[in-house]
């Protein structure tokens, strides 16, 4: 074999381990790209919890309102969670509770896991909770003149962080 065959054989070589990778580079690529892309629906929501949750509560209307971090983890970007009436928490995850008011005096009550609180116009207020259970506890809120309206009462749901995650999203598909 002459140096001008070898180097034609040898190019032809390459080329074909080439064509012959790119096929298998591109077959694992969109094997993958199939593995995580679900065939239907939205893909689930599955967010970051850092070593503090924080969630914030806000008296409105008669109504508490309930804002969680998105999937950055991280309260106060784009990809928050609204929610209305119920809280959901992780279970296990120590969490910070912002609470505000826009209008009244409110009070936030969960006897069953000790918290008492009220939220007041123009202030801040902090629960501190770490469920160690997941349950339903009840959540008696109220103002501090009337009865107390059927919008400010609720549950605290701890749950597992798949459950947890899987709640807000359907409450941000809502």
């Amino acid at each position: 074999m002459s140096r001008s065959d070898f180097t034609t054989f040898a190019r032809g070589l390459r080329t074909t381990h080439v064509v012959r990778g790119g096929v298998v580079v591109f077959a694992l690529l969109a094997g993958l790209l199939l593995w995580f892309v679900p065939a239907h629906g939205p893909a689930p929501l599955r967010g970051r919890i850092g070593s503090v949750h924080v969630i914030e509560v806000t008296g409105d209307a008669h109504v508490w309102r309930v804002r969680y971090p998105g999937a950055d983890g991280v309260l106060g970007t784009a990809d928050d969670i609204a929610g209305r009436g119920d809280l959901h928490l992780p279970v296990g995850v120590p969490t910070r509770v912002l609470l505000h008011s826009q209008d009244y005096i409110y009070s936030l009550r969960v006897p069953s896991l000790a918290l008492n609180e009220v939220a007041v116009p123009d202030m801040e207020f902090e629960l501190r909770i770490e469920a160690q259970a997941p349950g339903s506890h009840v959540l008696e809120g109220g103002e501090m003149c009337g009865t107390p309206p059927p919008g400010l009462q609720g549950h605290v749901v701890v749950q597992s962080e798949a459950d947890y995650w899987d709640a807000l999203q359907r409450q941000g598909l809502q």
